[in-house]
């Protein structure tokens, strides 16, 4: 089986399943700058916190990784820094998708509306109650379900290679090289495990880990027992910032363009990373990564945001200064 001979819609479906994924780590990670370290003041609780969500960014960048390993062996490439699959904000998750169960994910500090958020993000299909007709979803879950459906059952149509190695794996569970049908439903199936976990009665994923949805309830757990103080262990950074930028003073307006080149640096490293003949997320991938998380710290360094009582945080837009 030839790549043209694979349906448009499959790849779509693929390259929208990375979409998915990279979707995710903006909102995750704004909210995981926003806790305050133990250095900074931060509680036992917010630490807690604050391992959680970093260890759901590293398995999403494995999701992204997984997608990757499937749509390579199916002979296809990665549309990372298309604009038709770049993540906006606000906006929806699935926004390229057929989702019946539409919902807003903004950048936003940890919060109860946040947490609530992620919850959405990964909630277990089987906690929504109308069945979705074999063209429509309600949750990611539902997404790869109809997802498995379309992928081709010969393995033959699995051997155009290009796959990330097991060893760039950034998260708990496996990092799957994939050369038939076998082994990309074991992909597939990977994700939606982590993310939603093996039912709602059961917290785990398979890998003695919490599934996302879970440790989302646990950060949520800390709020709501006052363990987790939201005024004292999380910096008051501006909500939506893509849309509440205008407000930033000159010097914070460029820390922001600093960031946005970072994000761009970022996601231009990964496009030609896994496009590469010999695939892998180390190098400039993860220092653009790195950079990024320093970014944030010194975009919230510049001070409150005029007239709000927040701190700036940082955008995706690109900025509108020459590029640094």
């Amino acid at each position: 089986m030839t790549v043209s001979s694979l349906s448009d819609d499959l790849l779509d479906q693929l390259r929208t399943a990375m979409a998915v994924e990279l979707s995710t780590l903006p909102p995750y990670l704004y909210a995981w700058w926003s806790i305050r370290s133990r250095k900074d003041g931060g509680s036992a609780a917010a630490a807690q916190a604050s391992r959680l969500l970093l260890s759901v960014v590293y398995e999403e960048m494995l999701h992204m990784g997984l997608v990757s390993n499937v749509l390579a062996a199916l002979g296809g490439r990665p549309a990372i820094t298309d604009s038709a699959y770049l993540p906006t904000y606000p906006g929806r998750l699935l926004d390229h998708s057929r989702s019946i169960n539409p919902f807003t994910v903004t950048l936003d500090r940890l919060s109860p509306r946040s947490i609530g958020t992620f919850l959405d993000i990964e909630l277990p299909a089987d906690q929504v109650p109308d069945t979705p007709s074999p063209d429509t979803w309600s949750t990611i879950g539902e997404f790869y379900a109809t997802l498995k459906t379309e992928l081709p059952t010969h393995d033959a149509a699995y051997g155009h290679g290009r796959q990330l190695p097991r060893r760039d794996n950034p998260g708990a569970g496996g990092l799957r090289a994939v050369d038939s049908y076998a082994g990309a439903n074991r992909a597939i199936d990977e994700i939606v495990h982590q993310g939603e976990g093996l039912t709602s009665h059961r917290a785990h994923d398979g890998d003695h880990e919490l599934a996302h949805y879970f440790k989302f309830l646990a950060v949520q757990s800390l709020v709501d027992s006052g363990q987790l103080d939201l005024d004292a262990d999380v910096w008051p950074v501006v909500t939506d910032p893509n849309t509440n930028s205008e407000h930033y003073t000159a010097a914070q307006r460029a820390a922001d363009h600093r960031f946005s080149i970072t994000w761009s640096g970022l996601l231009d490293s990964l496009q030609a990373a896994l496009c590469s003949p010999s695939p892998t997320i180390y190098g400039p991938p993860t220092q653009f990564m790195n950079v990024l998380g320093q970014r944030a710290a010194a975009l919230r360094a510049t001070g409150e945001v005029p007239g709000t009582g927040q701190l700036a945080g940082g955008t995706q837009g690109g900025g509108t200064l020459a590029q640094d």
